[in-house]
């Protein structure tokens, strides 16, 4: 369709007729890196053939989650991808690494592609693949609505999923497709199918570290007090902390996950 042959040839993406995402992107590009202590996990939709899409993901202390990664292989094996998001991983905590189901029965050896990746990440990164929430309708949903409140931004370093995330189609009906799903679309839904795997499959609670929290305070302090009298309120900060009672973990509620 011309709408669509404008979006990926020219790059306009304000033209894409029935686009899923359509009235809600638009600010959604990430401005900063994750800071160190945020949650991290990788989502990944496996290829061969078609692209592997492998993204990894950040959420801080707001329930804020930014895409800050991108990786996408074709004709890669399971052991070689795996060894090479081992090295973009290196020195990051990793927590999760959501796989897309079908790698599960997917082989190219003896083993599937989820234990052969396993076989390396595992050790590595400290966490085994996991079988990814595959409920399309509420997936896309999820992504929908962290993008219409602010709450999922998306890194320039991730062109794959920027450029194809706003040509995601609704369904047609008129097709007999689920008006609530995306359809399916070889060479573009790679990325954004990668995207809802993370997204559906994570959920949880995040602790702001003390260091963090005893920096954030300090710094009020400082501000109501007035730069002149810095050093004392420095000081001042320093002993409110000692009686302050460390904040517990916030709980960080998205939507309910349910199974496919």
């Amino acid at each position: 369709p011309e709408a669509q042959r404008r979006g990926l040839l020219d790059g306009d993406r304000n033209v894409i007729a029935g686009a899923y995402f359509g009235a809600v992107l638009g600010g959604h590009v990430a401005s900063r890196e994750p800071e160190k202590w945020h949650r991290r996990w990788i989502s990944c939709d496996h290829g061969f053939i078609h692209p592997t899409v492998v993204l990894w993901h950040a959420q801080d202390e707001e329930g804020n989650v930014v895409t800050y990664r991108e990786m996408v292989r074709t004709h890669t094996t399971s052991t070689e991808l795996a060894a090479e998001i081992v090295d973009r991983s290196f020195g990051e905590d990793i927590e999760a690494f959501y796989l897309s189901p079908d790698a599960w029965g997917r082989r190219d050896s003896e083993r599937t592609v989820a234990d052969e990746i396993g076989r390396i990440i595992g050790p590595a990164l400290g966490v085994m693949p996991s079988r990814a929430t595959n409920a399309r309708a509420s997936g896309w949903l999820l992504m929908y609505d962290l993008l219409k409140h602010g709450m999922w931004k998306i890194s320039e370093k991730c062109p794959k999923l920027l450029q194809t995330l706003p040509l995601m189609q609704r369904g047609d009906p008129g097709k007999g497709e689920d008006v609530e799903d995306c359809q399916k679309m070889d060479g573009v839904d790679d990325a954004p199918d990668s995207a809802r795997y993370g997204m559906a499959s994570r959920v949880g609670l995040v602790r702001v570290p003390a260091a963090v929290r005893v920096a954030r305070r300090m710094r009020e302090l400082e501000a109501s007090h007035g730069r002149v009298r810095g050093q004392e309120a420095v000081m001042r900060a320093r002993f409110v902390e000692t009686q302050v009672k460390p904040e517990g973990p916030r709980l960080i509620r998205f939507h309910r996950r349910r199974t496919a």
